[in-house]
This record gives structure tokens, C-alpha cells and sequence, in this order.
């Protein structure tokens, strides 16, 4: 090998057949007798690593070399001649021995891996922030190019993105790809309010859900409604529906209700009746009837009593009565019928002189008369009146 006399270099280019580990082994060595040899030698690969520099400077002068290369099928490698640190070419003739030795090939691909890391949810769905990271891997060569192979992020929710891994080695090329799934919020829940009237019966509040993502995990829940559950017989202006848990098929949850404020009357108004009483009243007596009727929920709708309340009841004629009160409230409950008896009778104005003083054992006429409230008489023949 000799340079040129402009600066070329003198090359020997060796191209590797196959993927795979060599080993060069062999000697720059001074060939010119004529005069000094003084030259610079050198091995790149590939044109621009540099692997060996040394000077070669006199006739039989020697620099041994020893490499061990991973090379990629077509990977060059050269053994150049420069004419040193002289600037001449002159006298500049060199050697060159090497012998290659194919340590090993490759004859596969690169080895790609993904790890996922992230919290996952149902359904090969993730619910939180998800990292792609990649192992590239190859045993018998080294890898020479990757694509898509980097760390990556995933942290909005998303029905499906793709991520590839392209590597190459001296056994060709390989790649893996994974499609992440990625859902961290829970369903859309939005349910209806109490509506400020009473009712009669528990209140339904219709509610609906939607996911956008996963979807909901059942369809049933696009479309439900909840229910108040309160007792019989009782009342309150702020009842609580039940709550429902809505999933989605990720797994991720949201609740629905309780929705409170909600008005339900089950009870009937109560009757308390003052006047009258279990009692005597004379006939044609006024006795103003005195009752109340009360409802804690929907309130008082109707109060009505066998006589106005504050009007007079009937003592217009004797015998046995019944004083009768009904009510209802603004939902329609009806309260049973609250009611007194009572009696109506007669006063007595005696028509004798109860002072006079009569004989042992003689007989006393005795008169008397029927009378009303007003002291009027009302005796007749058809009523019958008992000593007692």
C-alpha cells in the first residue's frame, strides 16, 4: 500500500457478509529498503469511526493490531495508508496482514418488550396515568436503529391509542406495538330535584347516566330512577331518596342521590272535638260546637262538623245524639270520622209548694212541668215521666 502523491489515502476495504462479532487481527509494517518509511495508517469503520491511528517510521517497522467488532451485514471496515508526518510519499511503501475471524452471527431480530405501568382497571381498561416505556434487545448483535421505542405518557382519558417499537440489528428487524385504554373518570350522573309539592305516596326522582369512554357496565343505568320510603302513617318535608352506585366498564364508580327536600304526607289530619261532650244537654240548650282539626304535612283541606264549627249543635229534641267530625288534607288523606254522644233532655219546674207542711201518712198532690233551655213548656201527653 502506498499513499498518493496529492494525500490520498491507500485503502483496503473490508465488507462484512453477515450480521454478527469479528475479530481482526494483523500488522502495518514498513516494506521500503530505498529509504525511510514514514507513514501513517489507520482503521475506521464505516468510513468514520476510528479504531486504530498509528505512525509506521522505518524499513521493517511494525504496528500490530487486535479488534473485536459487532458489525451489521454491509458494515465497512477500512485499512488506510497516509504519508505521514513528513508530507512526503516518497519511500512510503507499506504492508498490510490481516486475518478476519467470524467469532459469531446473527441470524434474528432484536427482542422487543413493553411495560406498561399503570393502575388497571376492567377490561384491559387503565384508570390512571399510564407509562409505555420499551426493552430492545439483542444478544448477538448490537442494535443499529429504533423508531417509536422511547417513554411515553398517557394521561387523558382516551378509547384507544397506539404505540409501535421499531428496532433493527445485524438479524433485521422487529417491532411490537401495544394500544393503550385509558378511563380515570367515573360516569356522568345527573338526577332530578325535589319539586316543592306534597305528596300523597313516596316520590320517584328520575336520574340519568352516561360515560364517554368505557361506556356504562350496565345499559340499564342510562335511565333510572330512585324512590323516598316513608313509613305509613307518618309525614315530613324532607324525605331522602335511596342512592345508586353507576359503573362504568373500567370499574371506575360515581353515586347517584340521596336527593332530599322531598315532601310526602301518609298521614291523615287529627280531630279533637272540645264541645260537645259525653253530657246532659237540655232541649233547645245553645251549645256552640267547639273542634279542631290539624295536619302537620300537607295541611288542613277540609274540617266539617255535624254543625258548624262555633254554631249550635242540635238540642232540638230530646234523646240520644251523635256529634260527627270529618276532615282531609291537601293530599287527599281522609282522617276516620271523629265523633262525641251525647243526650238531650228535659228541665222540671215544679208547680208545688215543696215548703208546706203536710201530716204524717196523708197524701201530697204533687204537679209538676216539662220545661226547655228557655223555661217554656213543653209537657205533653205522649211523654211519660218516672219517680226515680
Amino acid at each position: 500500500m502506498h499513499p498518493g502523491p496529492a494525500g490520498e489515502r491507500s485503502i483496503v476495504r473490508w465488507t462484512a457478509p453477515a450480521s454478527g462479532t469479528f475479530q481482526f487481527q494483523g500488522r502495518f509494517q514498513g516494506i521500503d529498503s530505498s529509504g525511510q518509511t514514514t507513514t501513517d495508517v489507520a482503521i475506521t469503520h464505516n468510513g468514520v469511526a476510528v479504531l486504530f491511528n498509528e505512525n509506521v517510521i522505518g524499513f521493517g517497522a511494525q504496528r500490530p493490531f487486535l479488534l473485536t467488532l459487532q458489525l451489521v451485514a454491509g458494515d465497512t471496515v477500512d485499512f488506510s495508508v497516509g504519508f505521514g508526518f513528513n508530507g512526503n510519499y516518497n519511500s512510503d511503501s507499506t504492508g498490510l496482514k490481516v486475518a478476519v475471524t467470524t467469532l459469531s452471527t446473527d441470524s434474528t431480530p432484536p427482542v422487543v418488550t413493553p411495560t406498561v405501568t399503570g393502575t388497571l382497571g376492567n377490561a384491559d381498561w387503565y384508570t390512571s396515568d399510564v407509562e409505555v416505556s420499551w426493552s430492545v434487545t439483542d444478544s448477538e448483535s448490537s442494535v443499529s436503529t429504533s423508531t417509536g421505542c422511547e417513554t411515553t405518557s398517557v394521561t387523558s382519558d382516551t378509547t384507544g391509542v397506539t404505540f409501535t417499537c421499531t428496532a433493527t440489528s445485524g438479524g433485521g428487524s422487529a417491532n411490537q406495538s401495544v394500544t393503550i385504554k385509558r378511563d380515570a373518570t367515573g360516569p356522568s350522573v345527573s338526577c332530578g330535584s325535589a319539586d316543592g309539592a306534597w305528596h300523597s305516596s313516596d316520590v320517584s326522582i328520575a336520574c340519568t347516566a352516561s360515560d364517554n369512554f368505557s361506556q356504562l357496565a350496565n345499559a340499564g343505568d342510562a335511565s333510572f330512577s330512585m324512590t323516598t320510603s316513608v313509613p305509613a302513617g307518618t309525614e315530613t318535608a324532607n324525605a331522602s331518596t335511596a342512592s345508586q352506585n353507576v359503573f362504568d366498564n373500567a370499574g371506575n364508580s360515581s353515586t347517584a342521590g340521596p336527593v332530599i327536600g322531598n315532601k310526602v304526607d301518609k298521614k291523615a289530619p287529627t280531630i279533637t272535638i272540645t264541645t260537645p261532650t259525653s253530657t246532659l244537654y237540655l232541649l233547645n240548650q245553645s251549645v256552640a260546637a267547639n273542634f279542631t282539626c290539624q295536619d302537620n304535612g300537607a295541611g288542613v283541606a277540609t274540617c266539617n262538623g255535624s254543625a258548624p264549627n262555633g254554631g249550635n249543635i242540635d238540642t232540638a229534641s230530646a234523646g240520644s245524639k251523635l256529634f260527627t267530625v270529618s276532615a282531609t288534607d291537601n293530599v287527599a288523606n281522609a282522617a276516620s270520622p271523629e265523633q262525641v254522644s251525647y243526650t238531650v233532655g228535659f228541665g222540671i219546674s215544679v208547680l208545688y209548694d215543696q215548703t208546706k207542711a203536710a201530716k204524717s201518712g196523708s197524701t201530697i198532690p204533687i204537679k209538676l212541668q216539662l220545661v226547655d233551655a228557655l223555661g217554656h213548656n213543653v209537657s205533653s201527653a205522649t211523654l211519660v215521666v218516672h219517680a226515680v
